[in-house]
């Protein structure tokens, strides 16, 4: 996925790290700890400012692949699981790294120190909870934050209506209120920014939640779908 799809990165990193954790702990218990890969966990360093050309190159062949659906097979795949699954830390493993004042501390002091904790134990797992709650308040703005993908849009909206709703759906829609101009126009930015906006680093569209709201409301009635789409409403078959 580091080759040919670096977009899924932040989406499974987690289970990405966890895997190799679990292998290396599987490697300790069946082999003896003398075989394990490395004695310690590594972070790599970061240098998220320089994009080399060849990776810009690669997202650029990404735009124009299927990279959406399979971020939104990711996601609506990690919607699906168990909470306890979820938040295992064999499934995906996730920190906060908070700085640490080494005013106190001796000069040859390991970077990164792990603090654990017992799962188990409730007066440690409510001040755990406590701190991610405090520390999800404090989101720093991220690029695209609360924005949706097409295939989002789609999912979002078709969870809420009585009708099917799909990707040509939404471009009858996008059309009808005229919130984004066609593909290729030459000012793809030109856009009703209450309902989409133009990324112009990935070269896509995303919408907001106001536009999902938008066509939930609209799409309801179904003389109005016939007005938008063009075509009548298909109802949903009930899952058995």
């Amino acid at each position: 996925e580091h080759r040919d799809m670096p977009e899924l990165d932040h989406e499974i990193f987690g289970q990405c790290q966890a895997a190799l954790l679990n292998f290396e702990r599987l490697l300790a218990e069946r082999f003896d700890a003398k075989h394990a890969l490395n004695m310690s966990l590594v972070f790599s360093l970061q240098l998220s400012g320089l994009v080399p050309e060849a990776r810009e190159a690669a997202m650029e062949r990404l735009r124009r692949s299927a990279t959406d659906s399979v971020v939104t097979y990711v996601r609506q795949f990690g919607n699906e699981l168990a909470p306890e699954i979820a938040s295992d830390q064999q499934f995906a493993f996730k920190v906060f790294l908070v700085p640490q004042l080494a005013n106190h501390r001796s000069a040859d002091t390991l970077a990164v120190d792990f603090v654990p904790f017992d799962p188990q134990d409730p007066a440690q797992m409510d001040q755990y909870n406590k701190t991610v709650v405090l520390m999800k308040q404090r989101v720093t703005e991220v690029r695209n934050y609360g924005k949706y993908l097409r295939d989002d849009v789609v999912a979002a909206v078709v969870n809420r209506l009585f009708w099917n709703f799909n990707g040509w759906h939404h471009t009858q829609c996008w059309k009808f209120f005229k919130v984004r101009p066609p593909g290729g126009a030459s000012n793809p930015s030109k856009c009703d920014i209450r309902y989409c906006q133009w990324d112009s680093t990935f070269r896509q569209y995303v919408y907001t939640d106001d536009w999902i709201d938008m066509l939930v409301s609209e799409l309801e009635d179904k003389d109005r779908f016939i007005e938008i789409i063009g075509k009548e409403p298909v109802a949903k078959v009930a899952e058995e």
